[in-house]
């Protein structure tokens, strides 16, 4: 056998009875298994087993080791200890085997293990041998060695060595002291090492305790001792068990509790305290083992249990229930602790009770409640129980009030109770112990009996006979405080189904002394609260009542089961007694009789209990306690003592002693005689009757009715008639019962009739002769109404009933008539001689068939006689259904020619399914049988859809179509009446019913079937189905899910991220139609729907297909998505635009009725007639949905844009795919026609695209252009968004060169266009788009004529108020402007000139001609903006000015960098000057342009030419000219270069006298003298008269002083010039005189200016004198040309146009013929100027003041010498250059 090592011979081998074969056997048979040779067969288990059997371990599988080994462990076992050296050896090799092997540990360990289990289980001592091998093998085992201790440290018996062993662990512990104190604590509760643990055979406890060690004395407890001082926790754990004894035993158990080790202090106390039990006042009055106890009571109450009660509450705690649970266990071994449990019960209630404030701790009386569950059982411990607490109330009645509820009913008198308050239902057999005493003391007391008998009184309040009992009794209490109100609230708080439930509510019934309780106890409940309160009371006694009832209903159904698990006749009666008493306990209650005081209470009915009530009101004890089931109680008390001893792995305390069989010495024959002994101790038995003979009864079967159908059904005939007869007649008669029990329900309430009656009543006088005699009897007349019986009804009813009990005595009761039997069992007789005559020919036999063909007609006989009577009559309708059921299993179910026939019938009959159905097989049909019972099948109405689902059942169609492999069309012809039974429900079935699913199913098998050989037949049947809107849309789906083998699921209401993502898995990995399947889908859909929108669609398909719009367009998208992945798969190497090409026009045809709007060409060549006979006009188009419906196509457009996506992201370099997508766009939606609800769903789906790898061709961009320039805000919306993403920059970069200005034209036109959309203003991206343009892109190509339509487009569109700069205007309007700026040849100084490409700046074209059109624009914009906007010229003039500077700035610029010709720069300065000549800004543009001047003063001089140039030219009135000339022309004497001549060629005047006078006027009246020089010089005057009009005008002033020299300069010389050009004309001398006037009127006025005019005394000290209006240079100016022109017109004589020898001032005689005599004023003007050299104003004007004089002596100068003198003068005075020309 163990050559074999198989696991046939080795399971033999271990099965060996071993404990037959002798020593020497056995050792040889030992060492032949495990190769093992011993020198010493004695030996000792020292030497090691052999390699060899370790190799062999691990060669083997688990099975044959296990069983190897378990043939070891056998051979040790059957030895029965006789042997010890031979188990040793098996021990240490098992050992060795298991667990210090290297080879066999990983493999064997579990299996030595549990053998080692086994063995010391047999042989406890083996347990110091596994130590001793321990000790010496401890090197090896090293981490192991927890793991051994944990396994087999049980039962152990030798200290020392148990000490060593653990020191050896602790030491390999190392430093994880914790796991190895973990691992001390647990083995140590594990170890049987207390003297308990042991049988005591006798030995008493005496004896046993003297022979414990010393602990002060004891050698092998040193380690203890040094541990108890050090106070080491971990070294209590060997020691504390079993000495805590001693006086030391309560510290170490302190020590214990500071290290919080409960568990160890409760397994100590569980073995110590029953030593304490006979002085347990000594243990009691201990303060440290009270404080141990309380610490044990309070080591649950952490803080972090208190925070988790308050969100959920559970009580008891870990560590009070294990108290608890001790306590239970220490109770039930008394036995084992060697004392009783009374002594035990007394000794934990005096421990606890003594504790402080044990009343109020929830953990002292849960342990408590424990002991008084315990005291309920025994009548003695319970006595103890009451005994103990009587005396605690003594004691509480002598010392000062406490408690809770002393402190909440302090108010009314000082009650003393022992109860928390309110009442704890975690200990409720401690509560019911002690409201006992405390009802007790109540009734001892008499105050009870008091209460009674005031109550009995009405007048008397319950206050008041509470006051009056507590006064007479000496009892202290309050009315709310009675044990009546704390029974009753204990019985609520307490569940219906607890054990105490049922007693608690009897202890509710006030019992007394005397009679005078009786009636009283509604009183206790008076009042709104205790009404209520009562109401509750009875409401919880009934759910008592139904709870029994309910119990007693669960044991009746118990008795009904063979295995029970408890005895359900006892807890019948039990149960019954139960209700019996509850419900007596309700009549108590409830009826108003029980409150009367005449009531007599032995004569109320049985179910009241009226002597158990007697006994109640005479105040009899009663013990309710017969209605607690005791044995519950006990086995919950033993289970809760179970749970601890488990805990401390004792639980073989609880197993008792299993007592062996006892084997009988009785043999067989013994047993024999003694039961032939037995009988013979019987009487003789009788012999038996005789046989009675049996006539025939049934009749014999011929065999022609086997063979024939119609000789069957003949003969047969008469007994199925007697059968159906009989069924009838007792369902006749059933119908007669039941209607005389409804005839007499009716009666029932007519049976007694209420009439009024009267009765008088004399009552007697019972008072006394105080008052006089008595008058008599008083006579009361009392009406009423009482019930008088109706004899007529009575007698009908007791007419009914003696029918009715006829009825059921002579029919219903009566057995059927003999012919029924007969025929009963005749049909069964028939049936069996049928199939055993059809089971004895074989197939091919003739009669086979024809017995066959008998059973089935005798079968479709038997179902038409089963009806409606015969279903009434039970035995018929057993008869006939068993029957149905044999003939149907042998002749029909086998038989697939009668199915057709077979489902006929159920169709016919569907009440007969469940006889029918079990013999229907479809699978056994052939084809086309199967097509035409499907057929009947779906012709089935609704109504009796179970019939078909039943019929369906027994057909599995994929099997079917496996096993016939049907023709295409006969699947066809099949899948027919599967859509037809589909669509059959409609669109919206009401439910989906079984026989529903089956059809779904059958159409998913048709579909996979030979796929794709149905698809587009089903596909069709879809379509014309959602057309007609009958197919369900769960339908569509099904296909779907097909479509991938099931192995994606689509279903309706699907997440759109989750359908996307599944389609994309279908498409890529579950799709089974190939490439060539899926295009001519695409094709058939979008035929489909395209012919369906051409028909119907004048609001698009949405409204026809609304509640399809989900399936059709998941399909779509499957459909789409698949083309695009066949196609990447099926075009590998192709080229993406080939691959885009061949894919975009079938995703465009697909998505085209469903999205694209009709143009007018499509609906007048393509629609339906009624579509074109609509009037539309050349605009109009037929859009794909209505406004309604655009949730709808937004499904739509966001699957046409997914599947985009996809291949996009599956397909790199898809640029044309946008092309072609932009195209699309621009050919349908770009258009007037289309409106804004079809745009908004086409622009929120078409914007998710990503467009920035769009690279558009030329085209494209053309069309862009073409689509901006049209009035279509929402594409332009659109447009904006795609422009903002694609990369101008590098498509313009990759341009033809011949297309560059083209291009660039067309980018600038785009960019100005759509930067002015609302999108594009607001978003982030077109920010960047204009930083880009404005950066780095360079615009110089642009082409003017491309410009100017641009700027137009601009200045008609944009907010003209753009041009002022404001704070609040757009930053888009600003950018596009300077966008355009750039374009036209302009310079922006923050903006670095870019270059683009091949683009330079040599290449610009025709730069002037742009600067001007972007002149002309903005000019425009500016003249807009103030028409529009006429208050902003108030409020923001200074915005106009800085713009119109901003602008001469940018031309100046220009001018001044490129060195621009006037011929360039004018036409732009033209459009500049001409905004002077607006309505609105001319005097704007003036200031402007004066003020830019003014600021700018270096501008060019070309520049001021020109507008001084245009100034002139421009028709402007000569108000606003005058100031810009006259500022211009100051400008222009700045530049070296300028002069008068070159002013007056760029200065031409009208000729027209009125303007030249307008224009003296302006100059005049505003004092621009430049500008009157220019007038006075080369405006053409010849006329003194106008000389002196201006002279009248002509007011200098400080700021025009030095102009002074040219107007006065220019004056003197006209008049010299006019009479020089007088001198030959006769009118010479008026002439003169005229020029000589003028003279002294100059003179005059030159005087008058050239005073010093100072404001003293009164008015200059008021600042109202006049001051001069020339600084001290003019006025000296004014002086000296004042004395030359007072020189030069002498008194007497002509004007002194010649020098003379003698200067002015000569006199000469008078008489002298050549004495020419000065003017009059002259001298006195000449003293005026001399003495200006000692006015300290002119003090340093000596030198000119000299010069003057001495020019003005000089004889030889004369008038025409004026302008030197002038000149000279000022160079003396001025420094200005335009008085240079006076040279």
């Amino acid at each position: 056998m163990t050559g074999g090592r198989n696991i046939g011979t080795l399971q033999f081998l271990a099965a060996i009875p071993f404990h037959l074969i002798n020593t020497e056997i056995l050792w040889d048979c030992y060492a032949l298994i495990t190769k093992w040779a011993s020198s010493e067969k004695d030996g000792v288990a020292s030497e090691d087993i052999s390699s060899e059997f370790e190799n062999e371990l691990i060669s083997m599988n688990e099975s044959d080791a296990f069983y190897l080994l378990n043939t070891l462990s056998n051979m040790a076992i059957a030895r029965e200890g006789q042997e010890p050296d031979f188990v040793r050896v098996v021990t240490f090799h098992l050992f060795q085997i298991g667990f210090i092997s290297p080879v066999t540990r990983d493999t064997c360990s579990k299996h030595a293990r549990d053998l080692l289990g086994a063995l010391t289980k047999k042989y406890p001592n083996l347990i110091s041998v596994l130590l001793d091998i321990v000790k010496t093998k401890m090197e090896i085992l090293n981490s192991i060695a927890l793991l051994v201790f944990e396994a087999y440290t049980r039962w152990m018996k030798n200290q020392t060595l148990l000490s060593e062993s653990m020191k050896q662990v602790s030491s390999l512990a190392g430093k994880n002291q914790d796991n190895y104190s973990a691992w001390t604590w647990d083995i140590i509760t594990k170890l049987h090492l207390h003297i308990y643990d042991r049988s005591n055979n006798g030995v008493r406890l005496a004896t046993m305790l003297r022979t414990l060690p010393t602990f002060e004395s004891h050698p092998e407890l040193e380690q203890l001792r040094a541990g108890v001082s050090e106070k080491n926790a971990s070294d209590y754990s060997a020691g504390s068990f079993n000495t805590c004894a001693c006086p030391h035993g309560i510290e170490q158990l302190e020590v214990l509790v500071l290290n919080y080790k409960y568990e160890a202090i409760l397994h100590a106390l569980f073995f110590l305290t029953s030593i304490f039990v006979g002085c347990r006042e000594a243990l009691c009055r201990n303060e440290k083992f009270r404080a141990v106890l309380s610490s044990i009571l309070a080591a649950d109450m952490t803080y972090m249990r208190m925070a988790k009660n308050l969100i959920k509450y559970d009580f008891p705690g870990y560590y009070t229930k294990m108290f608890g649970d001790m306590v239970s266990s220490q109770i039930q071994q008394y036995d084992r602790l060697q004392t009783t449990p009374t002594a035990l019960i007394k000794l934990w209630i005096d421990c606890l009770t003594k504790l402080e404030n044990w009343n109020k701790d929830r953990n002292a009386l849960h342990v408590l409640n424990i002991l008084a569950k315990y005291c309920f059982t025994r009548d003695e411990w319970q006595s103890c129980f009451l005994e103990h607490f009587n005396s605690v109330y003594k004691e509480l009645s002598t010392t000062p009030q406490s408690g809770i509820a002393s402190f909440l009913f302090s108010w009314s008198s000082p009650v003393k109770t022992l109860l928390p308050t309110p009442f704890y239902s975690s200990s409720p057999y401690f509560t019911y112990g002690i409201l006992t005493i405390e009802t007790n003391l109540e009734n001892e007391t008499g105050f009870w009996n008091s209460v009674m008998t005031s109550l009995a009184n009405p007048k008397t309040s319950l206050d008041a006979a509470v006051k009056k009992a507590c006064s007479s009794s000496k009892f202290t209490t309050s009315p709310n405080f009675l044990t009546i109100y704390r029974w009753a609230q204990f019985a609520l708080e307490l569940p219906v189904d607890h054990k105490l439930t049922f007693l608690l509510i009897f202890n509710l019934c006030p019992n007394s002394d005397s009679n005078q309780g009786v009636g009283v106890g509604e009183r206790f409940f008076e009042g709104m609260v205790n009404t209520a309160f009562a109401k509750k009371l009875k409401a919880r006694l009934h759910e008592t009542l139904e709870h029994y009832r309910n119990s007693l209903g669960t044991m009746e159904m118990l008795t009904l089961e063979e295995n029970a698990s408890e005895n359900p006749a006892v807890m019948m009666d039990y149960y019954k007694e139960c209700v019996s008493v509850a419900t007596a306990f309700t009549l108590w209650i409830d009826d108003p009789q029980m409150h009367s005081t005449s009531l007599y209470l032995p004569a109320l009915p049985p179910q009241f209990l009226p002597l158990r009530l007697l006994s109640v009101m005479e105040g009899c004890q009663i013990e309710w306690k017969e209605f607690i089931n005791q044995d519950e109680i006990e086995a919950s008390v033993k289970s809760i003592g179970a749970c601890y001893a488990a805990l401390i792995c004792r639980s073989g305390w609880y197993e008792g002693t299993r007592r062996r069989r006892v084997q009988s010495s009785t043999t067989y024959d013994d047993r024999q005689d003694e039961i032939l002994r037995r009988l013979a101790t019987y009487d003789q038995p009788l012999d038996p009757p005789p046989a009675p003979i049996f006539e025939k009864i049934l009749p014999m079967i011929p065999g022609v009715m086997l063979l024939e159908p119609k000789s069957m059904l003949n003969g047969i005939a008469k007994h199925f008639k007697s059968l159906t007869d009989y069924a009838q007649l007792f369902s006749l008669q059933i119908s007669q019962q039941t209607a005389l029990d409804c005839s007499y329900c009716e009666s029932i309430p007519d049976l007694y009739n209420n009439f009024p009656a009267e009765a008088l009543v004399n009552v007697r006088c019972g008072g006394t002769k105080k008052w006089g005699s008595c008058s008599g009897p008083a006579h009361v007349l009392f009406k009423y109404t009482e019930a008088r019986l109706n004899e007529s009804v009575g007698r009908r009813i007791h007419q009914n009933r003696t029918d009715y009990e006829g009825l059921l005595n002579e029919k219903l009761l009566q057995p059927p008539p003999m012919n029924v039997c007969v025929a009963a069992v005749l049909l069964e007789d028939v049936i069996t001689t049928l199939i055993v005559s059809f089971r004895s020919f074989p197939e091919n036999h003739p009669d086979y068939t024809r017995t066959c063909s008998v059973g089935a007609e005798l079968f479709y006989h038997l179902i038409e006689q089963i009806k409606d009577e015969t279903n009434f009559y039970p035995p018929t309708r057993q008869l006939f259904t068993s029957s149905a059921e044999v003939l149907g299993r042998e002749f029909i179910s086998p038989d697939s020619s009668q199915y057709k026939r077979l489902v006929n019938s159920c169709v016919v009959k569907p009440h007969l399914i469940g006889v029918l159905a079990p013999n229907i097989n479809l699978g056994l049909c052939s084809t086309t049988s199967l097509i035409e019972i499907y057929k009947d099948v779906t012709n089935i109405p609704k109504k009796d859809a179970d019939l078909a689902f039943v019929i369906l059942t027994k057909f599995d169609m994929s099997s079917w179509l496996r096993k016939t492999k049907p023709k295409l069309f006969e699947r066809s012809q099949l899948i027919s009446y599967i859509w037809k039974a589909i669509i059959s429900e409609g669109f919206d079935p009401e439910q989906s019913t079984m026989v529903y699913d089956v059809f779904r199913s059958h159409f998913r098998v048709m579909l996979l079937y030979d796929f794709p050989q149905h698809y587009g037949e089903i596909l069709n049947y879809l379509l014309e189905g959602s057309e007609a809107q009958s197919v369900p849309l769960m339908i569509w789906f099904d296909f779907f899910n097909c479509l991938s083998r099931n192995a994606i699921k689509f279903k309706t209401g699907m997440d759109s991220a989750l359908k996307r993502r599944d389609i994309k898995r279908f498409a890529t990995e579950a799709n089974i139609i190939h490439y060539q399947e899926l295009i001519e889908t695409a094709r058939l859909l979008a035929g489909h729907f395209t012919k369906e929108r051409l028909s119907y669609g004048i609001y698009g398909l949405y409204p026809k297909y609304r509640n399809y719009i989900e399936a059709i367009s998941c399909f779509m998208q499957l459909i789409s998505v698949s083309v695009v992945a066949s196609t990447l798969k099926n075009s590998k190497g192709s080229l993406s635009q080939k691959i885009v090409e061949s894919i975009w026009p079938v995703l465009h045809d697909l998505y085209a009725p469903w999205i694209l709007p009709y143009n007018q060409k499509m609906i007048q060549q393509q629609c339906a007639q009624w579509i074109q006979q609509m009037n539309f006009d050349s605009s109009s188009v037929l859009h794909p949905w209505v406004a309604n419906d655009s949730s709808y196509a937004i499904i739509f457009m966001n699957d046409f844009t997914d599947c985009l996506m996809f291949l996009v992201e599956t397909l790199p370099g898809t640029g044309s795919l946008f092309s072609c997508l932009w195209g699309f766009y621009v050919e349908n939606y770009a258009s007037s026609g289309v409106k804004p609800h079809v745009l908004g769903v086409v622009h929120n789906c078409l914007v998710s695209v990503p467009w920035t790898i769009f690279w558009p061709n030329f085209s494209d961009v053309e069309t862009m252009n073409r689509v901006v320039e049209k009035y279509l805000p929402s594409c332009h919306s659109f447009l904006a968004v795609i422009f903002a993403q694609v990369n101008w920059l590098e498509w313009i970069k990759h341009l033809n060169p011949s297309m560059i200005s083209k291009g660039f034209g067309i980018l600038l036109n785009l960019t100005v266009r759509l930067a002015n959309d609302s999108i594009a203003r607001e978003s982030p991206s077109w920010v960047c788009v204009m930083e880009r343009a404005l950066c780095q892109m360079s615009w110089e190509t642009v082409l003017p004529s491309s410009l100017e339509p641009i700027l137009n487009w601009f200045v008609m569109s944009i907010d003209p108020r753009v041009v002022l700069n404001l704070e609040n205007g757009h930053h888009m309007d600003k950018a596009v402007l300077k966008l355009l700026k750039l374009a036209s040849g302009f310079t922006i100084p923050d903006i670095p000139v870019a270059s683009t490409g091949s683009v330079s700046r040599h290449n610009r074209i025709d730069v002037p001609s742009k600067r001007y059109l972007f002149v002309r624009s903005y000019i425009r914009l500016l003249v807009t903006a103030s028409s529009k906007f006429k208050q902003m010229l108030g409020t923001h003039s200074k915005n106009f000015e800085e713009s119109i500077q901003l602008l001469m700035d940018d031309v100046v610029a220009v001018i001044r960098n490129e060195n621009t010709p006037p011929d360039e720069f004018l036409p732009q300065l033209q459009e500049l000057v001409s905004l002077m000549s607006n309505h609105y800004l001319g005097t704007v543009a003036r200031n402007a342009l004066i003020e830019w001047c003014n600021s700018r003063r270096n501008a060019p001089l070309p520049v001021l030419y020109a507008l001084i140039q245009l100034s002139f030219s421009a028709k402007v009135p000569a108000y606003v000219i005058v100031p810009l000339v006259e500022t211009a022309m100051s400008l222009c004497f700045a530049h070296p270069g300028a002069t008068w001549a070159n002013l007056c060629e760029v200065s031409t005047l009208n000729p027209d006298e009125r303007e030249v006078a307008s224009y003296f006027e302006v100059s005049s009246k505003d004092g621009h003298f430049l500008k009157r020089h220019k007038l006075i010089c080369y405006g053409g005057i010849n006329s003194i008269t106008f000389l002196s009009d201006v002279l009248k005008n002509l007011k200098p002033r400080e700021s025009n002083e030095e102009v002074m020299p040219l107007i006065y300069g220019n004056m003197i010389k006209c008049s010299v010039s006019i009479l020089q050009q007088s001198g030959a004309s006769q009118s010479n001398d008026a002439v003169t005189k005229c020029i000589k006037k003028f003279l002294n009127a100059l003179a005059q006025h030159l005087s008058l200016f050239a005073d010093d005019k100072q404001s003293w005394g009164l008015l200059g000290a008021l600042g109202l004198g006049k001051v001069s209006q020339l600084t001290v240079k003019g006025r000296l100016f004014a002086r000296c040309l004042s004395v030359f022109i007072l020189s030069q017109i002498p008194s007497n004589g002509d004007i002194r146009m010649k020098g003379v020898s003698a200067p002015a001032s000569s006199t000469e005689s008078a008489g002298s013929p050549s004495h020419v005599k000065p003017h009059s004023e002259f001298s006195s003007a000449m003293e005026k100027l001399v003495s200006l050299k000692i006015n300290r104003q002119y003090a340093t004007f000596e030198e000119p003041i000299d010069f003057a004089v001495e020019f003005v002596e000089n004889p030889s100068h004369s008038l025409g010498n004026a302008d030197l003198f002038i000149k000279q003068l000022n160079e003396f005075l001025f420094t200005g250059r335009h008085l240079f020309e006076l040279s």
